[in-house]
């Protein structure tokens, strides 16, 4: 059956992918610079209006929002807590912002990587804070090893979201329907890997039809040099990203660094 074929697009391992990240400074600063203003107010953990009103979007980061079913106007501390950072940073400073392109999202904001005068990385110091998660997109790809290292170091100590149980990192059979729409943080081992024409499936249950699913699309694939997600198979990863329910609890991976391999002692299960 096709649904059983394991594939191995490419022959590189995927583990050498993520090491063979830059400095983080030769890749930020190989960013054009897209705009530089002084900050007159700060909207959300994400979100900066500049003094001529342009509004900047930080790229990468997912500030917390008070769930929808709390309704209009909620307090929500998470997200009052990570505005006052993002404001404690940058009010009134100098910012630059830095981006593969300067064209404005739907919303009219400009969307990039932005540093202070004195060389601080909004993106990073809100992350090594605990108050933002990182959202892996394809524009961030070169600067996630960093944005991640960050984020890893808030949650090993305890800082921010991570003292929240609803951040936590979820286990894979703990994922239901009511987590439809939320972005999650996953960790678990993939018990088998499977294509069909459109993408490629990592499952992390023996019951695939009902467990938690990580879709790899197609598109991701072609895009993807040096991924093999047949290796990845019998291994413990983490992944993250917007879930969606369709049966069963799957998350579409946006970019190839949404997908985080773990060390594990234990020997692939992998079958040869």
């Amino acid at each position: 059956m096709a649904w059983l074929r394991r594939t191995a697009l490419v022959g590189l391992a995927f583990l050498p992918l993520l090491a063979q990240a830059k400095p983080r400074e030769s890749v930020l600063d190989a960013l054009p610079e897209v705009t530089t203003g002084t900050v007159q107010s700060v909207e959300d953990g994400a979100t900066l209006t500049l003094t001529d009103g342009r509004v900047l979007r930080l790229a990468g980061l997912l500030a917390p929002a008070a769930p929808l079913a709390m309704g209009p106007d909620p307090v929500w501390p998470a997200a009052e807590a990570a505005r006052q950072a993002l404001a404690d940073l940058a009010l009134g400073r100098t910012v630059t912002l830095r981006a593969a392109q300067d064209k404005p999202d739907r919303r009219g904001r400009l969307v990039g990587q932005a540093i202070l005068a004195d060389g601080t990385w909004l993106q990073r110091d809100l992350l090594r804070q605990g108050r933002a998660r990182f959202e892996p997109t394809r524009e961030t790809a070169s600067l996630a090893p960093a944005l991640l290292k960050a984020e890893a170091d808030a949650r090993r100590h305890r800082r921010g979201l991570w003292r929240l149980a609803v951040y936590a990192v979820r286990a894979p059979d703990a994922l239901t329907a009511r987590d439809t729409g939320g972005f999650v943080l996953v960790e678990g081992r993939v018990l088998s890997v499977a294509a069909t024409h459109e993408a490629t499936y990592l499952d992390f249950a023996q019951d695939w039809h009902h467990g938690f699913t990580v879709r790899l699309p197609r598109v991701l694939l072609q895009r993807a040099d040096g991924l093999d997600p047949a290796a990845l198979e019998g291994r413990r990863i983490r992944v993250r990203g917007w879930l969606v329910y369709e049966g069963r609890p799957i998350l579409d991976l946006a970019d190839v660094s949404a997908l985080e391999p773990l060390p594990d002692g234990r020997k692939s299960t992998k079958r040869r």
